[in-house]
């Protein structure tokens, strides 16, 4: 089977899933053979709460993740004993886990957020013996892609959060107005 065929077939699977929820006028028929046409990750109501769940559990797994990251970090260089630290930033940003200068490292910088490629973090890797720098580019890796998970996750969580909330509304103003 064709990938244009494959994806003919889960547009009509979408399009007859939709069209048994709102109903087999012609208007209905439009509106849902719309719907599928948008291609949404998720084939109704049901299913995006489904995903709603899925994601839940997966945003506290990454919060595992994160927590055993920074652990890991932090038990192989003990406070202060580097001239940077891993942290967990709780103000919301895209950036979850962060880097921050160690307050051993002067006062000028010292709890100063940065990222590895800025002028401070080559600083701060120019500084490490070799055993310490693999360690720290190893952990950016992980950082920059359990970040990226993170982010993506919440965004997406938020998002399907707000959809279910619209339609909610929608069903409810249609439910009393056309009753």
């Amino acid at each position: 089977m064709s990938a244009g065929s494959s994806q003919h077939n889960e547009r009509e699977g979408r399009s007859r899933s939709i069209k048994k929820r709102v109903g087999t006028t012609p208007a209905n028929e439009e509106l849902a053979s719309w719907i599928a046409s948008l291609e949404l990750p998720f084939s109704g109501i049901r299913d995006a709460k489904s995903r709603i769940r899925v994601l839940e559990a997966r945003r506290t797994e990454l919060g595992r993740e994160a927590e055993k990251l920074l652990g890991d970090f932090r038990d192989r260089f003990p406070r202060g004993t580097s001239p940077a630290y891993l942290c967990k930033d709780t103000d919301k940003t895209l950036t979850p886990l962060r880097w921050r200068v160690s307050s051993t490292a002067g006062k000028s910088d010292a709890r100063k957020r940065f990222e590895l490629e800025s002028e401070v973090g080559q600083r701060v890797l120019s500084a490490l013996p070799h055993g310490a720098l693999r360690i720290f580019l190893n952990t950016e890796v992980r950082r920059i892609h359990l970040n990226q998970a993170i982010v993506t996750t919440m965004y997406e969580l938020e998002r399907l959060r707000g959809f279910v909330g619209h339609y909610d509304a929608w069903r409810r103003a249609r439910n009393t107005l056309l009753s």
